[in-house]
């Protein structure tokens, strides 16, 4: 037992006080409806480890976790406008350049439609 619990489980008899370092339930998570664009990011990181882990779909190392823009619960940063999901599922690892041209293109198909 690390100190932290050790010292809960002789104060409370059980470590269940202890609330997570992270996610639901954690004293620092950000619920959806006024989550930024970098609370998501951040919350990407953890769940998938950092993009440089990862390939990119043009098999370069990536650099970046782009949204798919496919979530249906997508909402809008409050701080910077701009769409992201709020399901780490819709995140890929992607190149600088692929993120680009990814969200370029999807700006391009949302003005044409």
């Amino acid at each position: 037992m690390c100190n932290a619990h050790h010292l809960r489980w002789s104060r409370h008899s059980d470590t269940s006080a202890c609330k997570p370092r992270s996610g639901p339930g954690s004293p620092r998570w950000v619920p959806d409806e006024r989550l930024t664009y970098d609370a998501m990011h951040d919350r990407v990181k953890r769940a998938k480890g950092a993009p440089s882990e990862h390939r990119c779909r043009c098999g370069a190392v990536a650099e970046d976790w782009a949204y798919d823009h496919v979530d249906p619960t997508e909402i809008v940063c409050p701080v910077r406008g701009l769409p992201m999901g709020t399901d780490v599922d819709h995140y890929r690892a992607m190149c600088r350049s692929c993120h680009k041209a990814f969200d370029w293109q999807h700006r391009r198909a949302e003005a044409t439609s």
